[in-house]
């Protein structure tokens, strides 16, 4: 689905809110993050992901 079509979903006027509000929170765009691998590295701002099948070890 296109970041635009997300955005609408989401009630934004538009893609560049939805990333200005996404790049505040996260520290990066929402195409950055989708395209790191193993999302949440420390460029983006966001703690690594913990899989499901593990518990959350983050203090």
């Amino acid at each position: 689905m296109p970041w635009s079509e997300i955005a609408h979903h989401c009630g934004y006027a538009d893609q560049q809110h939805l990333n200005r509000d996404f790049r505040a929170l996260a520290g990066c765009t929402p195409t950055d993050f989708t395209g790191r691998p193993g999302r949440g590295s420390p460029d983006c701002g966001l703690p690594p992901r913990v899989p499901r099948s593990e518990p959350d070890r983050r203090p």
